[in-house]
């Protein structure tokens, strides 16, 4: 995938998926807001941090689709992750050099977070990935009223590239240190009409 030994920030970014929850059919990542897909926007907030990106996909029918949205920012790369269990399986597609020695920002690209806040969740002693994601309530991402959000999840880096566990209970149950430790503050549950409204939301609260 390349050599990433500068040991600089990486963006690794999960675009696959079904959609199915959201009624879609196809990666919610490539479901334009404002004329711009989720995972453009990704991206974007990413490259303003200064991170190297690598976005996963596991839909090869939407190959050149996903293809066309990481063209637009140059040094992005793109890789098939083939089919896996779980979200945690697809940071073993990622080389062990390319993690090993820094930290890893890992993401979903139907959830941009303003850069921000991304600055927010890196700004912490030692090296960690950081995993935000969320579920809507409704099939439709731009009429959902009920969006929930989970709070970011740090794991210590070393382990990225031999992670085993199924569900995020089993993993954090698996660390070396209590829970309270892992799962840090970040938002609740929460109430928006539509992903451009937490999308503003966050950037207004996030310190640039």
């Amino acid at each position: 995938m390349g050599n990433s030994s500068n040991g600089g920030l990486l963006g690794i970014v999960a675009a696959g998926g079904f959609g199915t929850r959201c009624g879609l059919g196809y990666p919610k990542s490539l479901f334009a807001v404002e004329g711009e897909s989720l995972l453009s926007k990704t991206i974007a907030e990413l490259r303003r941090i200064g991170a190297e990106v690598i976005v996963l996909t596991n839909r090869s029918e939407y190959w050149d689709l996903t293809r066309k949205q990481v063209r637009a920012y140059s040094g992005v790369r793109l890789a098939l992750s083939g089919e896996v269990e779980s979200t945690v399986e697809l940071l073993r597609c990622v080389p062990v050099e390319d993690i090993l020695e820094r930290k890893v920002l890992f993401c979903y690209g139907h959830a941009p977070r303003p850069a921000g806040h991304l600055r927010d969740l890196i700004q912490l002693q030692g090296p960690a990935v950081s995993v935000v994601r969320y579920s809507s309530k409704r099939k439709l991402v731009r009429s959902c009223t009920g969006l929930y959000m989970e709070p970011p999840y740090y794991l210590p880096q070393l382990q990225l590239h031999d992670l085993q566990s199924n569900t995020w209970s089993e993993l954090i149950d698996g660390l070396d240190r209590p829970a309270e430790e892992v799962l840090l503050n970040g938002p609740g549950e929460a109430n928006y009409s539509s992903e451009i409204e937490l999308y503003a939301k966050y950037a207004s609260q996030s310190i640039r």
